[in-house]
């Protein structure tokens, strides 16, 4: 059974600075979704998730669960499709090399930016919107 988000805690961390990117608005929520799903299934239920934003030389954004971590023999599979991150969970394990494909093929990176016993954060990057440039996103 899938993972119901309302089950916790939502910790919105958001960059006050940032603008519209550009991109395709249902592949990006897509993959937003898809982060958000498997910081449910990795966190206990009623721990934190933590959103945050920022804007530097691209705007990103970091999803942080309160689950296990990512074992090490793991770690560089994580990306590969078809490999089961959460056994006998309800996907086939193509969640996060889909959500990989969306963020390059937008120009941007998703990446483990650290794991450990008390969760893990993945890191989307996406290109800065060129300035005077409107968002389909």
């Amino acid at each position: 059974m899938a993972a119901k988000l309302e089950r916790y805690r939502a910790t919105l961390r958001l960059d006050e600075s940032l603008q519209p990117i550009a991109g395709d608005a249902v592949q990006l929520g897509e993959l937003v979704r898809q982060l958000l799903r498997n910081a449910a299934a990795a966190s206990p239920e009623g721990t934190e998730i933590v959103i945050e934003t920022s804007l530097g030389e691209t705007v990103s954004l970091v999803i942080r669960d309160s689950g296990r971590g990512i074992p090490e023999g793991e770690r560089d599979r994580i990306f590969d499709p078809f490999f089961p991150g959460n056994p006998g969970g309800p996907g086939p394990g193509i969640g996060l090399a889909v959500s990989l494909a969306i963020a390059r093929t937008h120009g941007g990176d998703l990446v483990i930016l650290e794991t450990g016993e008390h969760g893990t954060a993945f890191r989307l990057t996406l290109p800065r919107p060129p300035a005077g440039k409107e968002s389909s996103a």
